[in-house]
């Protein structure tokens, strides 16, 4: 079944017989919770800017900065990013190496509450 924010009856049963179990399987799918992801506040971008051991005299440039806020859609997931190998690894992938050492030493001294 294919889902795009809503849920489309699938109509492909091969003969009148299926089209039961084609719909319990369908209603079914209806009751299962999908996966949340955690929304991205439109600020998280601006702040996550900050959060670099070089501010404030350099800030994270605006595609630095969102770059962070696609790959940890809040602060608090940023921050416990750089506390985990995988969250490092991707703070490393995608910035550059100066970069994402400035970032990851800003977290090293920083917790959120």
């Amino acid at each position: 079944i294919l889902q795009i924010g809503f849920s489309i009856l699938p109509l492909h049963a091969p003969s009148v017989d299926k089209i039961i179990p084609t719909l319990e399987r369908f209603i079914t799918s209806l009751k299962t919770p999908s996966p949340t992801v955690p929304e991205r506040s439109p600020v998280t971008s601006q702040l996550i800017a900050h959060a670099t051991a070089s501010a404030p005299t350099r800030l994270l440039s605006r595609d630095q900065a969102d770059t962070l806020s696609e790959l940890f859609p809040s602060a608090r997931h940023l921050e416990m990013g750089t506390r985990t190998a995988e969250g490092q690894a991707k703070i490393q992938k995608y910035l550059d190496p100066g970069t994402a050492r400035d970032v990851l030493d800003f977290w090293e001294d920083e917790w959120l509450a």
